[in-house]
């Protein structure tokens, strides 16, 4: 009896979807000009209200596309597709992007290069999305730490110029090329029936922003490297609302600072060192005395992330001993990568 294998894709692309309207064509398009074409499409919609999810429809009629009847946040939706499949490389990427032809091929040659890599990112330059024009400027080269503890964008405003591949603290949740045996190792059993596969690979908890730099953490914790490599080039619409923005967004933006705001204690207290975090205590006290005060005064409503904060802190003394225990990063490697 003949049996027929179905084909495994190398690459399974994990998109989460919130009214990202005016962003479809151009990503879809963008995507499907790629030389690397060993891939599938899974999108999670977190419950949008425009055409999104029609237009993708049209234009990749084989994505796979799930819909939700409420929004699940970055986390959960990511961590749906990378349960899902098996392909050896995930590939997490925001909808308000715009690829080089060769930008997944170079991550994927990349990846390919060391069996120890994590997490390959490339060149995320700044695309103008109202003026419909790419420009030079660097997005994100990567992630990196400071001595507060604060994890920035590396190089973000520089203007892009002749780099060679390097290794990064970690990578964007923007554009990441994701191992799965590093998913795998790092992944977090919970005790909640709310996971969809009994662990977690972002933090749920997080819901939205921080994640990113959280797994960073995580996977330099465990051992594994992250690199950026410039030939890989794509752009990214960093939408962030202004002082003059309407209610609406203004709105958006505090709940924006309180995630912001409660994912950074959440992250710090499950990945820090001790002998670290001692050396470094004033600069992290300040740090955090700074953004306190600011809060305090510009966006008292954002505050409430502390208070929530403490309330995970049972959740994340658990999450904190599994991390802990998958430790292979020495107290020196780790004071080495802060800046």
């Amino acid at each position: 009896m003949l049996v027929l294998k179905t084909h495994m894709p190398r690459v399974s692309i994990s998109l989460a979807t919130y009214n990202s309207e005016r962003y479809a064509r151009t990503f879809c398009r963008s995507l499907l000009s790629q030389t690397f074409t060993d891939w599938e499409l899974l999108i999670v919609d977190n419950n949008s209200f425009d055409h999104s999810v029609e237009i993708i429809q049209e234009l990749i009629p084989n994505a796979r596309i799930f819909r939700q009847k409420k929004n699940l946040g970055f986390a959960r939706a990511h961590n749906l597709v990378i349960g899902w499949t098996s392909s050896p490389y995930v590939f997490v990427v925001n909808h308000d992007m715009i690829f080089e032809p060769d930008c997944l091929e170079k991550m994927v040659a990349a990846m390919d290069r060391v069996d120890d890599v994590a997490a390959v990112g490339g060149a995320l330059l700044y695309w103008d999305f109202e003026e419909h024009k790419t420009t030079r400027q660097i997005d994100s080269m990567g992630l990196s730490i400071m001595k507060s503890y604060r994890i920035v964008d590396r190089l973000q405003g520089e203007q892009m110029t002749q780099r060679e591949a390097e290794q990064v603290f970690g990578v964007s949740g923007a554009m990441v090329l994701l191992r799965r045996a590093a998913l795998d190792a790092v992944k977090i059993p919970v005790r909640n029936t709310g996971s969809a596969h009994g662990f977690e690979f972002f933090d749920e908890d997080f819901f939205c922003y921080k994640e990113d730099a959280d797994l960073a953490w995580r996977l330099a914790i465990a051992g594994w490297k992250s690199y950026v490599d410039p030939v890989a080039v794509a752009y990214h619409h960093r939408n962030v609302t202004g002082q003059s923005a309407g209610w609406h967004d203004r709105k958006q933006r505090r709940e924006i600072n309180r995630y912001s705001y409660r994912n950074h204690l959440l992250m710090i207290y499950k990945n820090h060192f001790w002998p670290v975090t001692l050396r470094h205590l004033l600069a992290i006290k300040w740090f955090e005395f700074q953004k306190f005060w600011y809060l305090l005064f510009l966006d008292r409503s954002s505050l409430t992330g502390l208070g929530e904060a403490l309330r995970f802190y049972p959740k994340m003394r658990r999450k904190r001993r599994q991390i802990q225990a998958k430790r292979r990063l020495t107290t020196r490697e780790f004071n080495e990568w802060l800046q």
